[in-house]
């Protein structure tokens, strides 16, 4: 197969990570192992990713968060790594939290735009970079 170099969408990650459609995963490893390039992963497709782990294939919030390390540490993904890092953190951390919230605060932590204004009460109690506004 030829050197490759593009992004990747959630399905391509899914099938890579979780190995259940045996043809797809080959297909899904030769594009990884074949990349000449950086091979994108946007923050909505890894959000995605962590929705279909968690609610499809029933994976705990550690497995979730060992799963998307395992994304992290190939070299040829391009990925908000930092971001990731941090919002994987706070949700295996808080149970009650969802990776979208975790991820929002961490943006807003990334990026010196505290407090992230919600009305979200969990949120607020929970991280204190969320601030209840009402």
């Amino acid at each position: 197969m030829a050197k490759t170099r593009g992004s990747l969408d959630t399905c391509v990650v899914l099938r890579w990570l979780t190995q259940d459609i045996p043809e797809q995963t080959v297909a899904a490893e030769k594009i990884i192992a074949g990349a000449s390039g950086q091979l994108a992963i946007s923050d909505l497709a890894l959000n995605e990713c962590i929705f279909g782990l968690e609610r499809y294939y029933t994976y705990t919030r550690d497995q979730i968060a060992a799963a998307l390390e395992a994304v992290m540490r190939v070299p040829a993904i391009n990925c908000n790594r930092v971001l990731l890092s941090k919002a994987l953190s706070y949700y295996v951390a808080n149970q009650n939290l969802s990776f979208e919230d975790c991820a929002l605060v961490s943006y807003a932590e990334l990026n010196d735009a505290k407090p992230l204004f919600t009305f979200d009460k969990q949120l607020a109690k929970k991280l204190p970079a969320a601030q209840l506004i009402v």
